[in-house]
């Protein structure tokens, strides 16, 4: 199977057991807009979950540093790239706020690999929104063609050598002015978390071997194919755990049938990524909460508006 396949299978399922098909119910219980939740911020209630597109694009919406930054945009077609939007709901709420703070999202791409949300974006048809299944590290698009990058979720749900190397092609893709929307969960709070035992690299190379913590690092989405490729791994002690694969590198296990991973990295290693890549910070947004794993874990979520360097 290839790796757009896994990513495929693995993000499916994992978007059903986060929650994330249930962004609009949620929502419409609060009885408000999406004018009313930019103004006044989600309930406290929903702050707790794990975050679909649609809730960090309202926390985005209410950063006054990200408002000041789009002021150049104004009277501009706009052309945005998304990564990672997670349900159609996600682009169409983007699309949206952007028309509600004045804006005219004009030549606008969503990047995936997973064509089933593809095809429910397709039939949602959202002016001028145009869907490519592709990876986020290869988009096709032409060089320096985006006002914006949204990256969601991307950072969580990949290995973090796959993620590192989307970097590159934001830079690539993005106007000269242009600017990255960065949405990350990073380690920092994760051994705070309740009834969650931490496996150090060391002992989790005795456990596993290095070999199997080499694809943790890179290419296996869940504990269904870790088992698979490493058949003498008893992955029943692994389910409820946090494994260190690398210094300040996580990954934690879903409650999907294939126990999707998620990968957590610390804030340093984020802040190295994008230096590395010549982006500089505008400005982070940060909050922490558990989310909708059993048992929870702690998070640190931060919303990151990124600058690329000229």
């Amino acid at each position: 199977m290839s790796e757009k396949q896994i990513g495929f299978k693995s993000g499916e399922e994992f978007r059903i057991s986060n929650g994330y098909t249930e962004t609009l119910r949620k929502l419409a219980m609060t009885g408000m807009s999406l004018e009313k939740l930019i103004e006044k911020g989600l309930p406290e209630n929903l702050e707790d979950n794990t975050p679909p597109a649609v809730f960090n694009i309202i926390h985005i919406f209410r950063q006054q540093k990200f408002l000041q930054e789009i002021e150049k945009f104004k009277g501009r077609k706009l052309n945005v790239a998304v990564t990672g939007v997670s349900t159609e709901e996600g682009t169409v709420f983007l699309n949206e706020a952007l028309k509600l703070k004045g804006y005219n999202p004009h030549n606008n791409f969503i990047i995936d690999v997973d064509k089933s949300i593809l095809d429910q974006i397709s039939k949602a048809n959202i002016p001028n929104f145009h869907c490519i299944h592709a990876d986020a590290r290869n988009t096709g698009l032409e060089n320096q063609s985006q006002d914006i990058v949204f990256k969601d979720h991307l950072g969580n749900c990949c290995p973090p050598g796959i993620n590192k190397d989307t970097f590159p092609e934001i830079s690539r893709i993005l106007k000269p002015d242009g600017i990255a929307i960065i949405n990350i969960t990073t380690s920092d709070l994760l051994p705070l978390s309740k009834n969650r035992k931490i496996i150090s690299q060391q002992q989790l190379s005795q456990f596993i071997g290095s070999e199997a913590i080499e694809t943790l690092k890179s290419s296996i989405y869940d504990l269904h194919s870790l088992k698979q490729n490493f058949p003498n791994i008893d992955i029943n002690n692994l389910k409820s755990s946090i494994l260190e694969i690398a210094p300040e590198s996580f990954v934690a296990f879903s409650d999907d049938p294939q126990a999707h991973c998620e990968w957590f990295q610390s804030l340093n290693s984020h802040l190295n990524s994008w230096f590395n890549n010549e982006f500089s910070i505008i400005d982070m947004k940060s909050r922490h909460g558990t989310d909708n794993h059993q048992p929870p874990l702690l998070c640190q979520r931060h919303n990151v508006i990124l600058r690329k360097n000229v």
